[in-house]
């Protein structure tokens, strides 16, 4: 099947795994996002990322033996992942240099935080300035603000274990200043790109607090629809991550669209000039 341009060229979608930053991998709990997307014609890349300890990714754990500075936790995570965006769109198969990233969960946290992030590297790997984020990013499940404490015992207990390890500290401040609800305001001086929010009305490792910071930080710096759009399933689901997928969403009163079908027109719209 030829691109929109007729040629083997494709909008690049990346798709980031589930796992608390410590664990998962390419080619587990994905569902059926890559075939769909794949089918809806895009050219899918499904992504490792260097994972936080004690877990280890191919190849990872002799440069942490190595380099002890270079464990997989903040920020090696979302620059690696950088890193991937920047090869997508370089990519001889990339059309017009397209590029959304779809995360589940860990993820859709480096996925929202990639399309905050408008830090400058001057040259140096991963060659990230604000123009180098993707067109657009959809997060499924995502955290956002990793100084979240309003939830409740079940949840805290699992999410502050997971922002514990993978930011390698207990100090509430500095988790929100490695969080990508801390990039907001640098990001509103260079504008923010579509960004398209998910989760489960009883999301056990998606806190709905996470969601509605987000929400505000970024409404009152400026950010607006269509640039933000953030849903919710149907009451009474703890449906996680990828396992949205088939969900129906709440923003139409019929029920008949499904995650699946709000995700492919998103990143269709944005993508498919």
């Amino acid at each position: 099947m030829n691109g929109p341009d007729g040629t083997a060229h494709w909008p690049v979608v990346i798709i980031l795994h589930i796992g608390g930053f410590k664990g998962g991998s390419f080619y587990q709990s994905l569902g059926n996002a890559p075939e769909d997307l794949a089918n809806a014609g895009f050219y899918v890349v499904v992504a490792d990322y260097p994972l936080a300890p004690p877990n280890s990714i191919k190849g990872q754990y002799a440069i942490q033996q190595r380099d002890p500075t270079r464990s997989g936790r903040y920020p090696q995570q979302t620059r690696a992942i950088e890193a991937v965006v920047d090869a997508a769109k370089n990519d001889p198969h990339c059309y017009h240099r397209l590029v959304g990233v779809l995360g589940g969960s860990a993820g859709a946290s480096h996925a929202a935080y990639i399309a905050l992030d408008v830090s400058f590297t001057n040259g140096l790997w991963p060659f990230w300035t604000d123009t180098a984020r993707p067109k657009c990013v959809a997060c499924l499940s995502g955290q956002y603000d990793f100084s979240d404490r309003e939830m409740d015992v079940y949840e805290a207990n699992d999410f502050i274990h997971n922002i514990e390890n993978y930011t390698y500290t207990t100090n509430p401040l500095q988790q929100w200043m490695d969080s990508p609800i801390a990039l907001v305001g640098n990001t509103a001086l260079h504008g923010f790109i579509p960004m398209y929010c998910l989760r489960a009305s009883d999301d056990p490792g998606s806190p709905k607090t996470n969601s509605d910071y987000l929400w505000y930080t970024m409404t009152q710096n400026g950010a607006t629809s269509p640039n933000l759009l953030m849903w919710e399933v149907p009451d009474a689901s703890m449906d996680h991550a990828f396992a949205l997928w088939s969900d129906y969403t709440q923003d139409n009163p019929d029920f008949n669209f499904r995650v699946r079908d709000r995700v492919i027109a998103f990143f269709t719209q944005y993508l498919h000039d």
